[in-house]
């Protein structure tokens, strides 16, 4: 937690089309079990980059961005990190670095 404060409080820290959190770049999904996620929920082998949760932040300009990109008439991921990670990848034209633990911004 210090480390996100830290690093917000920088003057450098972008404002908008901020993403970050502790990225990963090379997720995949686990078929069976807990966490599962099935092939008609997710088709490929490997997620997009994405923050994990518990603890990511977004920018107030992505939330907006992402209510607008909602489609109520989708399913959304059982997973919500994994989830807001496929709407950066398609939609908000960025990508996730990792540095772990330590937050990483898009632009």
């Amino acid at each position: 937690m210090y480390l996100l404060m830290n690093y917000l409080a920088k003057p450098d820290t972008p404002k908008t089309k901020l993403y970050t959190g502790r990225c990963l770049q090379e997720g995949f999904p686990y078929r069976k079990g807990k966490h599962a996620v099935s092939w008609e929920e997710y088709s490929k082998n490997r997620f997009p980059p994405f923050c994990a949760g518990p603890a990511y932040l977004l920018s107030s300009d992505l939330v907006y961005k992402l209510v607008e990109l909602f489609d109520i008439n989708t399913k959304p991921l059982p997973l919500e990190d994994v989830y807001i990670g496929t709407f950066d990848a398609r939609n908000w034209g960025s990508k996730s670095s990792v540095t772990s633990m330590v937050p990483s911004p898009i632009i």
